[in-house]
């Protein structure tokens, strides 16, 4: 392989990766938005307690109810143009939340809830396929990126509702997913795709094709629903993401009233959270990049990852 072809190959792949990073930049942002304004919200909607719970709970409920599905359609559309609509339907639903009364924000923030579920199950099929010899890394990127996400929306929400209102400062967010789509799309288009296989011909690790997608190898699913661990886990994740998101989405709010900090302060220090669970992410994740390493199984082949 020569410089030239290697040289465009590793430019390829870093498009890719930076398109799975802005993508994962509007997996969690959307919903932590709305936490430093949900009294805001609640006062201009006229909602009681139970209306705000359901805006702020209807996403987790989406990520049980629509992942089968997602599985399903990426099994038969292919990532490329299941993330291409999740982008597109992150930034609808974003605008709905912001324009009308409470159904009309129900609507946005189902909308957002099945487009970010559609990413959960996605992206870690991309990081597979794209990029075998670097999992754990990039894996770790990507949930820096999740995070990064939730501490800008988390700090400044507040801030931008403060100067043009809570309904532009929660639809503003909304360029997130189209800078997103831009990039997904110039990295995903047939030219950068052909550069990568390209590379994988002539020697490096090729991405998978279609058929190779693991969302379509359904044979091991029956025998894993079949095992007690898997249902153990299942659980476990689920209380994981509850607890989760139900911090994010009341932390502002209790901060702000428990110990009298304003808004902005109180996102601020809501998006120290945010960042601890990042950092701890992380962290495992380079602990397991490098006992890959020192296994052999991450070589000089992820030179593009640094």
């Amino acid at each position: 392989m020569t410089a030239a072809r290697r040289a465009a190959a590793d430019g390829a792949r870093g498009l890719l990766l930076a398109a799975v990073l802005l993508y994962a930049l509007n997996l969690r942002a959307p919903i932590t938005a709305l936490a430093p304004v949900v009294d805001d919200v609640q006062a201009d909607l006229g909602l009681s307690a139970a209306g705000v719970g359901l805006l702020t709970g209807v996403p987790v409920l989406c990520f049980a109810l629509a992942t089968p599905l997602v599985a399903i359609l990426l099994a038969r559309q292919g990532t490329t143009r299941v993330v291409t609509a999740s982008l597109v339907t992150v930034l609808v639903g974003t605008v709905l939340r912001s324009v009308d009364g409470f159904g009309t924000a129900l609507v946005g923030t189902v909308l957002i809830g099945v487009a970010i579920t559609a990413g959960n199950v996605a992206v870690p099929v991309v990081i597979g396929r794209d990029f075998p010899s670097a999992v754990p890394r990039a894996t770790g990127l990507y949930t820096a990126a999740l995070n990064a996400g939730s501490v800008l929306t988390t700090t400044l929400t507040e801030p931008l509702a403060s100067l043009v209102g809570w309904r532009w400062a929660l639809a503003s967010w909304g360029g997130l997913a189209v800078l997103g789509l831009v990039v997904w799309r110039r990295a995903y288009g047939r030219r950068a795709d052909a550069v990568v296989r390209a590379a994988g011909a002539a020697g490096d690790d090729e991405p998978a094709t279609a058929g190779d997608d693991p969302t379509t190898g359904g044979g091991a699913v029956p025998d894993a629903l079949r095992r007690p661990v898997t249902w153990l886990l299942a659980v476990s994740f689920a209380g994981q993401a509850f607890g989760y998101y139900a911090v994010s989405a009341w932390l502002p709010t209790v901060l702000h009233d428990g110990t009298g900090m304003d808004p902005t302060a109180s996102g601020g220090a809501a998006a120290l959270f945010q960042a601890c669970s990042g950092w701890s992410a992380v962290s495992r994740c380079r602990s397991r990049c490098r006992g890959a390493c020192r296994c052999g199984s991450c070589r000089s082949r992820s030179r593009w990852a640094g």
